[in-house]
């Protein structure tokens, strides 16, 4: 089968002269940016021969069936808005009016800003901590059964698995229990794209039987950022609809260079198989084995089929640092750069294009450090489960979104509804959703959050909150 690049590439070799867009015409147009003169010459439109991803009948489509392929799904779709623009589609595809949407609270934002234009009630699942590590766990089932016995109204589930830190919930005990009740389960596996491809990951949601999952291709695996994948089947969700939204959400001019590097990922994949993840697996097994020793430190474990092996968990809890501390060490001292801090731990990301002499570094930045720390086990810890306290709901998200707002000084804000989204970014997951009222524990948070140099959306450079005018 022709790669969506080999095509590419054949079209710019070629002598067609473009009278269509992109404005550059395929012309070396910055002759000292040699990058962005190369993808000039493969940068098209919709013309003939190249498809078209809003109805694809041709070479996208045969792209698309191949990643279906591959992951095990029933119709498989190229996402070019990331995945926010395949849960905005999905949602959009389940929602009914009157009806309640079942939410895990650790969601991403994309997933709040979904039922903020559906105008959808919600009920929000909450996830278990793991103290251990003062990390989010997992949504369990019986959490799920509890409310879908109370609640009779619930039209669809959405769930985040693996969650940022590789965390799994059961996909598929929520499934076998929704679908008794004729309700589709959506799973953002956005960190998880890679979970089809070896036995040793957690199982996919895809084969544990979720009616879509949206996958993030640029995040594990090699292709470009702003690139996904969107799989679904199943009886439960109408394609039509789903299709129609996903035209609402994705840009009318999708890039061929996005989808060539999907479709490039997916090709790069089925050469492999399960033997081009082994090196990732194999830089873990190193990695834990070298910091084996650390004393203060501790590395959340892998678990084989549990947990992501790919998430690096660097807890400093009960130590006399935060994991921002540590973040900025191995930034500034050992020119590591992490994915993220959060107030106990430091997060890392393994892929198969990670290299041994990467892991080496990190093993010796930690042990050397381990060395430096002491423990404070009679330290508070300032952790995830302080940050993400369950709020009062005073109105729904679409309702606050109408009112009148005005920017109140977070130390006057308790007491008052939040007008406008406050999360941690990274991961984007809400401490407070507009229509939630602003308790003072929620504004001690906020300000020890921002105390400890994490950045906290929604919070103005002058430590002003958006509040609703009473």
């Amino acid at each position: 089968m022709e790669s969506l690049y080999q095509k590419l590439m054949e079209y710019s070799n070629s002598d067609y002269y473009p009278f269509h867009m992109p404005g550059h015409k395929r012309q070396d147009c910055f002759k000292n940016m040699t990058i962005l003169s190369e993808m000039h010459s493969l940068d098209i439109t919709e013309i003939e021969g190249f498809d078209n991803l809003h109805q694809a009948e041709g070479i996208l489509k045969k792209a698309q069936q191949r990643a279906a392929g591959l992951y095990g799904a029933e119709e498989t779709f190229f996402l070019v808005n990331g995945s926010t623009c395949g849960i905005l589609s999905a949602i959009s595809a389940v929602a009914q009016e009157g009806k309640t949407l079942l939410v895990a609270r650790n969601c991403h934002k994309a997933v709040h800003n979904g039922i903020l234009l559906n105008r959808s009630k919600v009920e929000y699942i909450w996830p278990d901590i793991i103290e251990d590590y003062g990390i989010q766990g997992q949504i369990s089932g019986s959490q799920v059964e509890t409310i879908l016995k109370r609640k009779q109204d619930i039209c669809a589930i959405i769930l985040t698995s693996p969650t940022y830190d590789g965390i799994v919930s059961d996909i598929r005990q929520i499934c076998g229990l929704a679908h008794g009740y004729g309700i589709p389960v959506i799973v953002d596996e956005a960190h998880g794209a890679h979970f089809a491809f070896h036995e040793d990951f957690p199982e996919s949601a895809v084969k544990q039987g979720a009616d879509i999952v949206i996958n993030s291709t640029h995040k594990t695996l090699p292709a470009l950022t702003q690139t996904a994948l969107l799989h679904v089947q199943g009886r439960l969700i109408d394609r039509s609809r789903l299709k129609d939204y996903l035209g609402v959400y994705q840009t009318s001019s999708p890039s061929y260079l996005l989808m060539a590097s999907i479709d490039g990922a997916m090709e790069w994949i089925g050469k492999r198989e399960a033997e081009g993840f082994e090196p990732l697996i194999g830089l873990r097994k190193a990695l834990d084995e070298k910091c084996r020793n650390l004393e203060h430190i501790q590395i959340m474990p892998w678990v084989k089929g549990e947990n992501d092996p790919g998430k690096i968990v660097i807890s400093v809890k009960n130590t006399n640092v935060s994991g921002q501390e540590l973040y900025q060490i191995l930034l500034e001292k050992y020119q590591i750069q992490m994915e993220m801090a959060a107030p106990t731990y430091v997060l890392g990301i393994l892929t198969p294009m990670d290299t041994l002499e990467g892991i080496e570094r990190l093993a010796k930045a930690l042990n050397q450090t381990d060395h430096e720390l002491s423990m404070s086990p009679n330290q508070k810890d300032y952790t995830i489960a302080d940050i993400y306290t369950k709020p009062q709901c005073k109105m729904t998200l679409w309702d606050a979104g109408q009112k009148e707002k005005h920017w109140e000084n977070l130390e006057n804000a308790s007491g008052s509804i939040c007008g406008k989204m406050v999360s941690l970014y990274p991961p984007g997951i809400p401490i407070l959703l507009p229509g939630e009222e602003i308790g003072e524990i929620h504004v001690r948070q906020i300000k020890e959050a921002l105390t400890l140099g994490m950045k906290v959306h929604g919070v103005s450079e002058d430590k002003k909150i958006c509040i609703i005018c009473s």
